[in-house]
């Protein structure tokens, strides 16, 4: 068998979008230990460097605007 490159991306939520959220549905959506005030001033602080998304989980290999750019891996075929 040879190996092939398969990659996995993590999901993400755009930054705008979790900002019009209500408090309570911004926290049922995200956790943060600062509550929705908390959250909200990071997902600003988030825009001002120009990162539009939010990626769920952690994640090494971030495009300049948030986004996953992928984790490449081998695998048999």
């Amino acid at each position: 068998m040879h190996p092939c490159t398969k990659t996995t991306w993590h999901i993400h939520m755009p930054v705008d979008y979790l900002l019009k959220l209500s408090d309570k549905r911004l926290m049922e959506t995200i956790r943060h230990p600062g509550g929705a005030d908390g959250a909200r001033a990071e997902l600003r602080d988030m825009l001002s460097k120009g990162i539009t998304n939010l990626v769920a989980g952690p994640c090494d290999n971030q495009n300049p605007d948030g986004t996953c750019a992928g984790h490449p891996s081998e695998v048999a075929a």
